[in-house]
């Protein structure tokens, strides 16, 4: 979905950290000038001398047209470029780069160079630690989860975003599934204690058809107070159907302002079609309400921030505390896939529907077309319509 109002500065949900900080240069200058063969953990395997580096990654091209009391186009081009760098008997490398184009209507023409993800994870027989800017998902199968560490997105209108944090990682299993999960997230080596520094914990308990997973967060964010989220979330098979929902407790450090939100979700598949040509279906749709109405707008507003301008209430300072997401694809044929996505919310009466169709052209190739009807909270309505092609190698 490309975004949830006219002025929109980018398309896509594409949005990543800048390349600021000590430990994401350092990693930089690590991977570039010490080649695999004289990292420490090279010396315990039989590998010897320098090792070649792959690189792959992926270019994509979108452009639109929208009217918004006026027509108007919109252009948003953005590349990815990971070194596939050889892992030792321990260490795993990984460095991707990422860049952005993208010239809005009666805005600046934006370029932007980025390190995406860049780490380094040392493995143990149970579990292991990463250290450097890293990509965190506490998913649980919701298309967008409020208490994940991040803000991200999932599956949604078939996009997923992934937000990359900076600091250390400790992961433990514990066997039979389950695991726990530190985190400490700093942005610069001098952060201070408790006013600058993030961390989270997460303990996942599954069983057979059944999931149960304990989060807490505390996060200084953006342009707001430092956030404190504590929650529960579960899911389990229903027969042929998949359940899943979390509750849990949000608080502002200095303000003291405090929520509870909730969440409920399902999803479906079927098949449809003859014999010889079964066509599938997935219907996903989950709602969030924050309960106390005070903080439902802080993890939209963090969400639209991540994602990339992913607005559906028109402007940054609307009372947001529901939402509900319905998500609905289905395949056309094994190289292609059409489904729509609707966003509501009744705080503002405000929302978003996005029709979309995905092919594979061949040669690494993927063609995108995508519609958009967006309605603000004073009622007024505006449309799109993009087309994109993203190539892989």
């Amino acid at each position: 979905m490309d975004s949830s109002n006219a002025n929109q500065s980018e398309n896509g949900f594409l949005k990543n950290k800048s390349i600021p900080g000590f430990f994401t240069v350092l990693f930089l200058i690590l991977f570039l000038f010490f080649p695999p063969g004289f990292l420490p953990g090279q010396m315990i395997t039989s590998v010897p001398g320098l090792q070649a580096v792959e690189i792959g990654g992926e270019l994509e091209m979108r452009t639109g047209l929208f009217y918004d009391d006026r027509w108007f186009g919109t252009f948003y081009g953005a590349g990815e470029l990971e070194f596939f760098i050889p892992p030792t008997e321990r260490i795993r490398p990984r460095l991707v780069l990422a860049g952005h184009l993208s010239d809005p209507p009666g805005g600046e023409r934006r370029d932007e160079l980025e390190i995406k993800y860049s780490y380094l994870r040392y493995r143990q027989d149970k579990g292991h630690i990463t250290l450097g800017r890293q990509p965190i998902s506490w998913s649980y199968g919701a298309m967008l989860n409020p208490f994940d560490y991040g803000f991200g997105v999932e599956e949604l209108a078939g996009e997923t975003i992934s937000p990359a944090a900076d600091g250390v990682r400790y992961l433990r299993r514990l066997g039979k599934g389950r695991s726990l999960q530190g985190m400490v997230e700093f942005d610069e080596p001098a952060a201070e204690l408790f006013t600058e520094l993030g961390y989270g914990l997460r303990l996942r308990l599954p069983r057979p058809e059944r999931d149960l997973s304990f989060n807490a967060a505390y996060q200084p964010l953006k342009k707001e107070d430092n956030l404190l989220r504590l929650g529960a979330a579960y899911s389990a098979d229903a027969g042929s159907a998949g359940i899943y929902g979390a509750l849990g407790y949000y608080r502002l450090r200095e303000s003291g302002r405090e929520d509870y939100p909730l969440q409920v979700g399902m999803d479906y598949s079927w098949t449809i079609g003859s014999r010889y040509r079964d066509q599938n279906l997935y219907l996903q749709a989950e709602y969030i309400r924050f309960i106390d109405r005070e903080l439902g707008s802080v993890f939209f507003r963090q969400l639209a921030e991540e994602a990339g301008e992913f607005r559906i209430a028109g402007g940054e300072e609307a009372d947001i505390y529901d939402l509900l997401a319905v998500n609905l694809t289905a395949d056309v044929d094994p190289f292609s896939q059409i489904g729509t996505a609707l966003i509501f919310e009744t705080g503002e009466n405000s929302g978003a529907f996005s029709p979309y169709y995905l092919t594979d052209l061949g040669g690494d190739l993927e063609l995108r077309l995508e519609g958009n009807l967006l309605r603000n909270q004073k009622g007024q309505t505006s449309s799109g319509v993009t087309a994109g092609l993203t190539y892989y190698f």
